[in-house]
């Protein structure tokens, strides 16, 4: 992975949706969803907001 790159969902194969405290993603290719709960959730809103991995890791505490 390149750190300072920042990603964005490929909407003609994934969809999310936020429902209360939760994100359900879908995966058309696949027929898969995944439930994104606390930490999951966040990471997966700060992605989509433009924040790269590293600076989600950093806000996490963790090291590169």
């Amino acid at each position: 992975m390149q750190w300072g790159r920042s990603y964005r969902v490929n909407e003609t194969s994934v969809a999310a949706e936020r429902l209360d405290d939760e994100i359900v993603v879908v995966n058309f290719t696949s027929g898969r969803y995944y439930s994104l709960r606390g930490t999951g959730a966040e990471v997966w809103r700060l992605l989509e907001a433009g924040q790269t991995p590293e600076s989600i890791a950093e806000a996490y505490g963790a090291s590169s």
